[in-house]
């Protein structure tokens, strides 16, 4: 009906003026919709805009140039124009405008400084209107000249508003130009013909070009330095990644434009953090973030150092910091006019990373189902971005406790980045969570195969988190060969690296603090066996409590201890650690699924129960051991043997 016209102007004009619809901030249900046309008074326009709202009336850029405060945006919306849109929308089809020529008739006197026929016919609106529309002479001189001058102003502000946006958009272009010259000078004319390459030896090309090359000015030069750093960084060349972008942002400090400078800062903290010098890094990033204005032209900038100081967070073990910064880079994006597929995937990944050195990881798992079908739908899905949302899929999935569904991530995550049956260019870190993924299953002498290859890898990259890694992942592999020897050499090489890489108080130390224990244990040395499994515990709770990542592997190191209090005759600490951790990771553990982490801790927990005599509490715990351990180890897995075995024990007779 012609009432629905005028609704839907009514609807139209209210989004122009003030940013939002009617029914409020979205996304809405038509259910939602129907009802807040049907039942819900919508706010007038001046009350949206106010200081107390948000700043839903400065989201449209020309409401921003316009208006510099929600207060002038307020007054402006006041009186004739509020009235206007709240007849239009009015419940009663019938107390709305009659015709949209109705509608258009009071918009043009409004614009036209008349009375509008919404608004009742009183003496002093007409004659405020009368007032605006025929000033007195003697008063005209002087607003002529009060315009002139205003005008004057107001053109050279515009002036310099598009002078500042137009240089801007001129660099932008300049700097895309060149780094898009440079890509396609390094694909075709510095590539010989027909003779094959690796990514890193096309990266050697470029830097090597661009030390010899002489750039037209050193924003173009900063440009380059930061995307070859970056692209190093991403094939684990850290080494030459923090030696590029230590001379991108040693160029940055000469220049004046905030751009290069920040990303530069960003780009090295990010490099720094992984190099494990967190206090530097964490400087750089809020060096790099504060000098970013929140103007629309710095977006992507304040995205990327965002995202970058995530990184630099979740390094120094402050993995809360490390989603709210992810999360803060995501409301910059969706709240500009640059949201895309691509970047919206990139974020996506970042946040289920995020969340996942956290220890949230059914919301980790859920972030990477949505980013890996962003990926697949952009036809992304073999590039070595999905290598590396797959590893951290997976990562995710053996934190669960899925260590049979990470191995088939994993695989896929290699089989993406391998040029040859070698694995040669798989980076290090997806090699050793590999090899962690095959000891969990048993697969021991693989295992220990991808683990020194992962070594191998990452000593001759220079990946220093990666050496750490894979010497801690090989005292395991080689302990549970019973090889104690070399076990403890791994973690004597590694402790004073981590020493000198991490803050006091990291969870990596509970880890090497739980698996000294289980050293000493092989050797029989109870007592000592028992301190280290106790100052594991205390480490990790302490990191817990002051917000670090960790919480995920607490339950581990309970069911570790667990173990060696069982060896030790303490059979009551036993069964509490074993309780504790089967508690906490209950607790987490989503209804009818299964965990390895969740088998081992009833398994623990029912030779405790064993040990005091519980036979009937045993036999339910060594039943729900082999169900969980069953269905994520499969059948033949040493552990689910053992849950097997005793459960028929303790069914026999006495």
């Amino acid at each position: 009906t012609t009432g629905t016209d005028v609704y839907a102007l009514g609807v139209l004009l209210y989004v122009l003026l003030t940013g939002q619809h009617p029914a409020g901030a979205g996304p809405h249900t038509p259910a939602d919709l129907v009802k807040a046309i049907v039942d819900i008074e919508s706010p007038r326009l001046s009350d949206i805009v106010t200081p107390t709202k948000a700043n839903a009336g400065l989201t449209t850029a020309n409401a921003a140039r316009r208006t510099s405060t929600p207060d002038k945006l307020s007054r402006l919306l006041r009186g004739d124009l509020d009235t206007i849109v709240a007849k239009a929308l009015k419940k009663n089809s019938q107390e709305r405008y009659a015709s949209v020529t109705a509608m258009a008739e009071d918009l043009r006197r409004y614009l036209g400084h008349e009375p509008i026929t919404a608004r009742p016919d009183t003496f002093a609106y007409r004659a405020a209107k009368f007032m605006r529309r025929n000033r007195p002479a003697v008063a005209l001189a002087t607003l002529a000249f009060v315009a002139l001058v205003g005008g004057v102003v107001g053109t050279l502000f515009q002036a310099r508003a598009a002078r500042i946006q137009r240089d801007f958009a001129m660099g932008q272009m300049s700097r895309t130009e060149v780094i898009n010259e440079f890509h396609e000078f390094l694909l075709s004319d510095a590539a010989p013909s027909g003779k094959p390459f690796t990514v890193n030896e096309l990266l050697d090309r470029a830097e090597h070009i661009v030390e010899r090359q002489h750039a037209a000015n050193d924003t173009n030069r900063v440009e380059l330095l930061i995307s070859i750093g970056f692209q190093y960084s991403t094939h684990d060349e850290a080494a030459r990644a923090r030696r590029v972008l230590e001379e991108a942002y040693k160029l940055s400090r000469g220049m004046s434009e905030r751009s290069p400078r920040a990303v530069a800062s960003c780009a090295l903290a990010a490099s720094l953090a992984y190099d494990g010098e967190l206090p530097r890094a964490e400087t750089l990033f809020q060096e790099g973030l504060g000098g970013l204005p929140e103007e629309l032209q710095f977006t992507f900038d304040r995205v990327f150092c965002l995202l970058r100081g995530s990184e630099v967070a979740q390094e120094r073990g402050d993995s809360q910091e490390g989603v709210a910064r992810v999360q803060a880079a995501q409301r910059v994006l969706r709240h500009s006019l640059f949201d895309s597929d691509m970047l919206e995937m990139q974020t996506s990944m970042d946040l289920a990373e995020a969340y996942r050195k956290a220890g949230q990881n059914r919301e980790a798992t859920s972030a990477f189902g949505q980013a890996a079908a962003l990926l697949s739908s952009l036809g992304r899905d073999d590039t070595e971005t999905a290598a590396t949302l797959f590893n951290n899929w997976a990562l995710a999935l053996t934190q669960l406790g899925h260590p049979l569904d990470a191995e088939r991530m994993y695989r896929r995550a290699i089989e993406i980045s391998r040029a040859d049956q070698a694995e040669k260019t798989v980076s290090p870190i997806v090699l050793n969570n590999y090899a962690k993924t095959l000891r969990d299953l048993g697969r021991l002498g693989e295992a220990a195969d991808y683990a020194e290859r992962a070594y191998a890898k990452a000593q001759q990259v220079g990946h220093q988190s990666a050496i750490n890694q894979s010497l801690l992942e090989r005292a395991r592999i080689y302990r549970e060969q019973r090889n104690l020897t070399r076990a403890a050499a791994m973690l004597a090489e590694v402790e004073p690296r981590l020493q000198r890489a991490l803050p006091p108080g990291h969870y990596a130390f509970a880890s090497l603090a739980s698996e000294q224990a289980l050293i000493a244990l092989g050797r029989g040395n109870l007592q000592s066996a028992l301190q280290l499994a106790d100052q594991a515990v205390a480490i990790d709770e302490a990191t817990i409590k002051a917000g670090g990542e960790g919480t995920y592997y607490l339950p581990t190191l309970l069911v570790c201890r667990s173990g060696i209090e069982l060896q030790a005759g303490r059979r009551d600490e036993a069964a509490a650690d074993a309780t504790r951790a089967l508690s906490q990771l209950q607790a987490g553990a989503q209804p009818g699924t299964f965990s390895c982490t969740l088998g081992r801790a009833y398994l623990t927990l029912g030779r405790a129960l064993q040990s005091q005599g519980k036979r009937d509490e045993a036999r339910a715990a060594f039943r729900s051991a082999l169900e969980n351990l069953e269905n994520t180890l499969g059948p033949e897995h040493p552990d689910t043997r053992a849950a097997r075995q005793l459960g028929d024990l303790e069914s026999q007779p006495y």
